[in-house]
């Protein structure tokens, strides 16, 4: 099992890109409800997952939920974009600035919609974003103690019924730098979102 004190990989760290495959300026459309997350150790938040990933010998970084004890569902851009596949992942469950609760992961293989692959092409209106997920299976399982989230589906008359929910995840746009390198990256969350609102 990988150690709990691991450090993550150093170098140079770039949120996830956009869709359309140029780099976005990080900022939230309309008020920022976000707030940070202080005890990561406890469910839900120690299934939410901060992921390093690269392509070529860039890192990136996204967000992941746990959905069962060895694999993370995550967005299909951090797993592959522009005929470019990413490797090198490596997870860390409830990580809370330099604490390292539940150590880390790397994945061994990840699963992404053939769909996604031959539509995300760089160009953001030619991809079919109903398939902007992947899924990556861990070197191990993680610790008993995280409840992996359920993953289900509902309706669209319940998705735009203006139903409540919770967000949460590693924001590129909230964290810390020196120069371009993540020094620090906190977790928050977000209970303001109205699906189906129309804001």
């Amino acid at each position: 099992n990988p150690s709990p004190t691991q450090p993550m990989p150093s170098g140079t760290f770039i949120p996830g890109d956009a869709v359309d495959g140029n780099v976005q300026p990080l900022a939230v459309i309309g008020a920022d409800s976000r707030v940070r997350v202080t005890d990561t150790t406890v469910s839900p938040n120690s299934a939410v997952v901060f992921i390093v990933f690269y392509r070529g010998t860039t890192p990136y970084i996204c967000s992941g939920s746990i959905i069962a004890p060895q694999y993370v569902l995550t967005a299909g851009h951090c797993a592959y974009e522009s005929g470019v596949y990413s490797t090198n992942f490596y997870i860390y469950p409830g990580i809370n600035g330099a604490d390292i609760p539940f150590g880390y992961r790397t994945a061994t293989a990840a699963y992404i919609p053939p769909i996604w692959i031959s539509t995300a092409t760089g160009n953001f209106n030619n991809s079919n974003l109903d398939y902007d997920w992947a899924l990556l299976k861990l070197n191990s399982p993680v610790s008993a103690s995280i409840q992996p989230f359920a993953v289900g589906t509902y309706s669209n008359t319940f998705l735009t019924s203006g139903v409540n929910f919770t967000d949460a995840g590693y924001p590129g746009d909230k964290c810390r730098y020196s120069g371009d390198v993540v020094t620090y990256c906190p977790p928050v969350g977000s209970s303001q979102g109205i699906l189906g609102n129309g804001d």
